[in-house]
């Protein structure tokens, strides 16, 4: 009876195989489960971008004006408010001028009525003022309802451009807070257009 004499694969070889093994699914496990890429952030568009230049500029411009506000009668909301003011709100003073109007007053600038119409505002002032946010076109005037910031002096709406009654057309953006009798406005350097 004759053996056959096996083929032996080198030593050599099995160990490269079992060292490259090892290597990529250490890799592979460092890669999908120590590997820690943190928050995924999207990148910001051109718009977002150019608005928040203006609003930083018209913060920095503002800021200097505050001292300057004129004392007006406190006005009633344009409108129906259809959220409640916040209640963890600090009293107001109502015996100094609120900081001018400063933040997002509008999220999206170009708004097309046959897509995506819901929008975000914010508003930043004084602790405890009230601040409203009115969009002008011609003698038409549509109003978010009045809120009182809170502590850190912000306040934001959620909404939607349909539902306020926004046309076709351009709009003025004006935000507006007040402190009893004190008034500050500021007027968004760029205007919503609604197509």
């Amino acid at each position: 009876m004759k053996i056959k004499n096996k083929k032996r694969i080198p030593k050599k070889i099995i160990i490269t195989i079992v060292i490259l093994v090892v290597l990529i699914g250490g890799a592979l496990y460092w890669w999908f489960v120590l590997r820690n890429p943190g928050p995924v952030v999207p990148e910001k568009t051109t718009e977002q971008t150019h608005s928040e230049k203006i609003h930083s500029k018209s913060n920095d411009n503002n800021k200097n004006n505050t001292k300057n506000a004129t004392e007006t009668a406190p006005s009633s909301p344009i409108g129906n408010s259809k959220e409640p003011a916040t209640n963890n709100t600090p009293p107001s003073s109502n015996t100094t001028p609120p900081e001018t109007p400063s933040g997002t007053f509008v999220s999206n600038h170009f708004v097309n009525l046959t897509s995506y119409t819901s929008q975000n505002s914010v508003c930043h002032t004084s602790p405890g003022a009230k601040c409203t946010i009115t969009f002008s076109q011609g003698s038409t005037i549509r109003s978010l309802p009045t809120k009182q910031t809170d502590a850190n002096g912000n306040t934001s709406w959620d909404w939607d451009v349909k539902e306020l009654g926004l046309t076709t057309g351009t709009w003025t953006i004006t935000a507006k807070a007040t402190n009893g009798k004190y008034a500050s406005t500021a007027v968004d350097q760029i205007n919503l257009e609604v197509k």
